[in-house]
């Protein structure tokens, strides 16, 4: 039985379960500039009052490795004109207590 690597900061999605929508997306680059710094997980984007796309994400340092999420993750707002990005990090909502 093949084990997964518990740390490699993703895992590629077997063959067999890419599904034709899958196959049709296209990659246009990452949305934070920052992504060799963080994981980053759960992201949820609001059209905003301003015209701006507002992005919300859970992050944590890539050296707290994939299991630091529950001891050092935090919610970072990061704005752009589109919803595809690239955004850009403004502030942090929300500071984790650590664990």
């Amino acid at each position: 039985m093949k084990t997964l690597d518990p740390n490699p900061g993703y895992q590629p999605i077997p063959d067999n379960l890419k599904s034709d929508f899958f196959n049709s997306l296209e990659y246009i680059g990452d949305l934070f500039d920052e992504t060799d710094k963080w994981h980053i997980w759960c992201t949820s984007p609001i059209d905003g009052p301003d015209g701006k796309v507002h992005l919300f994400a859970s992050r944590w340092p890539l050296e707290a490795g994939h299991q630091g999420w529950g001891v050092c993750c935090e919610i970072a707002h990061a704005v752009s004109d589109r919803p595809e990005g690239p955004f850009q990090f403004t502030d942090v909502v929300f500071q984790g207590k650590g664990g």
